[in-house]
């Protein structure tokens, strides 16, 4: 089996903008899975609009590569774009599946996020000499 997501990282050092998942101290980045018959970019769009209300295209983005991991024989595939223009009007949509969508300090709270999601940051942060 495999599960594809695309992720949306909206970063300005040290924080990071994430859902908050409603009852878990945890932190999901914006974006979704990948349905059958989309691309990482068109799955990436369509997930941005539905769970913060923004609509981006690919002058918006930089794509920052995949990264996949194999857990419990299910192979976890991310593809990671980093938004831009960080200065929008966030809204949280999907209010079922979180309690907010909050700028989250990074360094205080990175075991709160997926492992891939933890990796691709610290990299982007890195790559940027800020962290």
């Amino acid at each position: 089996m495999v599960n594809k997501k695309s992720r949306l990282l909206v970063l300005n050092y040290p924080f990071v903008l994430a859902f908050k998942k409603r009852g878990e101290n945890k932190h999901s980045l914006i974006g979704g899975t990948i349905e059958t018959g989309e691309s990482p970019l068109i799955a990436l769009f369509r997930e941005v609009k539905e769970e913060s209300g923004i609509k981006i295209n690919e002058a918006d983005i930089v794509c920052l590569g995949e990264d996949k991991m194999l857990k419990a024989s299910v192979e976890h595939i991310r593809y990671y774009y980093q938004l831009v223009d960080i200065d929008r009007d966030f809204k949280l949509i999907e209010t079922n599946k979180f309690e907010s969508l909050e700028w989250v300090d990074f360094n205080v709270s990175k075991k709160t996020f997926k492992k891939l999601d933890q990796k691709m940051i610290t990299t982007v942060f890195e790559k940027e000499r800020v962290f």
